[in-house]
């Protein structure tokens, strides 16, 4: 084991190692992009990337750019997954650059454990571009702090607003080395570089004011906290466990906690990791937290373990015994991906197999018409990639809003002849026949429906969110304002409905019924706001 160690270590010292592994790890993420069908995530990326704006429902619009311009390249799940190919392989090379590796063998080691990220580094999602440009901030930031030239101010402050533009929690690296480094507010040229990174951010807080702040709304309210749950804070450990790496994880962790670095730049990487980690184990103190949210860890993780790694012999043999489980890993959840082999031989649904086959039943189903979906954009955008026909998502009380409300979509469907798709025996008016349809992936309901009608742009806002109740109390008096776009202004609503249902403080619902409420009824009852 030994002299195969070390003649894996003499063949890795060559002065091209990191240029062949960057490009080798690009090349096997364009083949698996491939022959990988899409996440729900990656086809609204692409949905939305159709028309660019400088904001989203969901978030900030750098995502849509990337996914946008690759799919202009290649117009495929290829193009989609471009930008997230070339950011990951990039990543790669910085963290070379940052590292600076004596050992390029326990460099490729300690990489290829962290598993998640070698298995979802090809994913047209927010983190591989948000790694990479986190990767850049960081190096650009140690080259700030050896000299604080006017490029190096330029750099800093793009990269900050490059970061906040991919993903909010693209701010927590900055505030993190700003933590550990106060010194930084005496620099006249982080003021500039922070001044810079604000204004390159304005175009994203203006659309957000012409939005209501629907995105601040949707993280801030629409997802309001839970009741404590020890749940949410065990699946938060143990997700941040597999996310640091299988089966190695625990060992690049302790290694990192053993990192005794105390240089500027070493010491903003620690806090970095380990404020990241912090601030995730609070948030799930208020509800559940995606393990994913943590990815930008994986770059403080990776330098701060090598470098204890390197002067630690036996632990560095034990990431390397553990190593070829860790390769394996990676080999076969990439095959599961790419193939349907293994997904159905476990009877597995996943949001990356047979969906192409879905999206042709549907159309098939629909002959012809738009598909209008309950609850589920996602879905509706997947179908609008494999298919190229016109489709639209709406909401009912038991799901959040989502691009679609912001969209003009739903004004191109009204009155048109549609293909309702739905799970749960919603009926819309001017429905002419229903039929139970099978899928691979998806058993619902359709409906043929010959006069469309939607008031998706409705907002009901209530003047209090919370209520006092008793147990003896029969009836809740909810007090709420409705307003209604000026492009609805005439149409007949004697057929619309208002739906909602109250949540007691467990968030449960506080009894079995959902109210329903004519819109007439309501605009009777309240104040109507046109706008």
């Amino acid at each position: 084991m030994q002299k195969l160690i070390a003649r894996i270590e003499s063949i890795c010292s060559h002065r091209a190692f990191i240029v062949a592994f960057s490009l080798l790890f690009l090349v096997f993420n364009l083949i698996q992009s491939i022959y990988t069908g899409l996440l729900h995530d990656e086809a609204y990326y692409w949905f939305i990337s159709q028309k660019p704006e400088w904001g989203y429902y969901h978030g900030p619009p750098l995502i849509a750019l990337l996914t946008g311009a690759g799919y202009a390249l290649v117009p495929s799940e290829l193009g989609i997954r471009l930008a997230s190919c070339l950011s990951s392989a990039a990543t790669v090379y910085i963290l070379y650059q940052l590292i600076k590796p004596k050992n390029n063998f326990l460099f490729l080691a300690v990489v290829l454990s962290v598993s998640p990220f070698m298995i979802a580094g090809f994913i047209a999602a927010l983190d591989p571009p948000l790694l990479f440009f986190t990767a850049c901030f960081l190096l650009v930031y140690r080259n700030f702090l050896e000299k604080e030239t006017w490029s190096n101010t330029i750099l800093l402050g793009v990269l900050m607003a490059a970061m906040i533009y991919m993903k909010y929690h693209g701010i927590l690296p900055i505030l993190f080395t700003l933590l550990s480094n106060p010194r930084l507010l005496l620099r006249f040229k982080y003021y500039v570089a922070g001044a810079l990174g604000c204004a390159l951010y304005l175009p994203h807080l203006v659309w957000q004011y012409h939005n209501d702040f629907a995105p601040i709304l949707f993280h801030f309210v629409d997802r309001s906290p839970e009741p404590y749950n020890i749940i949410h804070s065990l699946n938060y450990i143990g997700s941040q466990l597999l996310m640091a790496g299988v089966p190695a994880g625990l060992l690049l962790l302790y290694a990192a906690f053993r990192n005794k670095s105390v240089n500027l730049f070493d010491r903003g990487l620690k806090f970095v990791l380990w404020g990241i980690y912090l601030f995730f184990f609070i948030s799930s103190l208020k509800g559940h937290t995606e393990a994913n949210w943590t990815a930008i860890a994986f770059l403080p993780l990776t330098i701060l373990s090598y470098q204890w790694l390197e002067n630690s012999i036996p632990y560095r043999k034990w990431l390397y015994y553990l190593l070829p489980v860790s390769i394996a890993g990676v080999a076969v959840a990439r095959l599961f991906m790419a193939t349907d082999f293994i997904a159905d031989r476990l009877h597995a649904k996943t949001e990356l197999h047979h969906w192409r086959a879905w999206a042709e039943t549907v159309k098939e189903e629909a002959q012809g018409r738009p598909v209008v979906f309950m609850n589920s954009y996602q879905k509706a955008c997947k179908y609008h990639f494999y298919t190229g026909q016109p489709a639209l998502s709406v909401n009912n009380v038991m799901s959040h809003k989502d691009h679609f409300n912001l969209s003009d979509d739903e004004m191109n469907l009204l009155n048109q002849s549609v293909y309702f798709y739905s799970h749960y025996g919603i009926t819309p008016t001017h429905t002419t026949s229903t039929e139970a349809v099978h899928t691979m992936v998806d058993d619902y309901t359709g409906c043929m429906v010959d006069s469309f009608q939607s008031w998706m742009k409705v907002m009901i806002t209530p003047l209090k969110r919370n209520y006092k109740t008793t147990t003896a109390q029969e009836y809740v008096e909810v007090a709420y304002t409705v307003s209604i776009p000026e492009v609805y202004r005439g149409r007949d609503a004697s057929k619309a409905f208002i739906s909602y249902q109250l949540i007691d403080e467990q968030r449960l619902p506080y009894d079995d019924s959902i109210t329903t409420l004519s819109l007439q009824e309501a605009l009777r009852h309240t104040q109507t706001l046109y706008r």
